[in-house]
């Protein structure tokens, strides 16, 4: 293993007093302390996963960051402290029992920029949902995190002709989509909706659907976050485009068309910032 030279050893270990010392003092000062944001990385932890006489932990890579006492002024504003925070360590080399120990923690002030759209159209359309920059309490924020929650409601006709007799299939669902592409989960597209049988005496087949889907929550990846940081800190607040298309087919028929359809969704865009 890779030691740690002895320069490198003490400055270490006075970085950790300087925090340990900002925390005791912001401890007795009433729990909250000046802090810093530190940017998320992900580590080697090692986390309980079975409680009992004794614990057992294990390792495993996990996603941390946020914020930490300072002594002066930080640029993340003040901190309240979790005094309920644990940190777990192993009691001895090959073994995976545990032990924990306070370890207070610092939780970012943070704000949250929010702002929701609504858009009802005929399916194919496009439109753009912005959190504006003002929204945002200056451009030198940093974007800690970002979701998106999407309500939609489906309803189409679809009209077809064909000789009498014959057998036929339809069906649909719209498309969904949103630009830049990677920015979020995926959206997905609405429950297809269809219908078979043998085409009547009178010719047409008129089929009519609707779906009034749940709302749905999209976290934003870290290519989104990175865009919505860079959108920020422009000036320009935060796009995005959400983008549907017809996913449908027929077969049996001469003509058919499916109209009117149309899509409608209520879009909430929403970025955790410190």
């Amino acid at each position: 293993a890779k030691s740690l030279s002895r320069p490198m050893v003490m400055m270490y270990l006075c970085k950790s007093w300087v925090v340990a010392l900002a925390i005791l003092a912001a401890l007795a000062a009433g729990q909250t302390c000046p802090c810093s944001f530190s940017p998320t990385v992900t580590s080697n932890q090692v986390v309980l996963v079975q409680a009992g006489n004794p614990n057992r932990c294990a390792t495993e890579s996990r996603t941390s960051g946020g914020c930490y006492c300072v002594s002066g002024t930080g640029d993340a504003g003040v901190c309240d402290i979790d005094t309920g925070a644990l940190v777990w360590e192993f009691v001895g080399a090959g073994s995976d029992v545990c032990t924990s120990s306070p370890n207070p923690v610092a939780l970012c002030p943070g704000s949250e920029a929010t702002f929701t759209c609504e858009y009802d159209d005929s399916v194919s359309w496009t439109t753009v949902c912005t959190i504006p920059q003002s929204q945002f309490s200056s451009t030198s924020v940093t974007i800690v995190s970002l979701s998106v929650t999407i309500k939609q409601e489906d309803n189409f006709t679809f009209t077809g002709l064909g000789v009498p007799g014959n057998s036929y299939s339809l069906s649909y669902a719209t498309g969904n989509t949103i630009l830049p592409v990677n920015s979020f989960e995926t959206w997905p597209n609405t429950p297809t909706k269809s219908d078979s049988g043998l085409i009547p005496g009178g010719e047409e087949v008129t089929f009519i659907a609707s779906s009034d889907i749940a709302a749905i929550t999209l976290d934003g990846t870290a290519s989104g976050i990175a865009f919505a940081q860079s959108s920020v800190s422009s000036g320009t607040g935060v796009s995005f485009q959400f983008r549907t298309s017809q996913v449908s087919s027929a077969s049996g028929f001469n003509s058919n068309e499916f109209f009117p359809v149309f899509s409608r969704v209520t879009i909430t865009l929403k970025a955790a910032y410190v």
